[in-house]
């Protein structure tokens, strides 16, 4: 899924543009693994997704 979403979104952070994405992850929206629509996912780097699951709601 992270090769795919590299290739048709580019190899960037899709919230803060961080561009080694060696280390991106694959971020789920509704924040259910098991919901692998493409529309529901994004790629992000550590620090966004760290932000998303924690910070979000603080």
């Amino acid at each position: 899924m992270k090769i795919r979403l590299l290739k048709e979104r580019g190899k960037k952070c899709e919230k803060c543009d961080y561009n080694k994405y060696e280390i991106l992850q694959v971020h789920h929206k509704d924040r259910n693994k098991n919901h692998n629509n493409l529309e529901n996912l994004e790629l992000i780097c550590p620090n966004c997704h760290y932000e998303e699951h924690f910070l979000k709601n603080s």
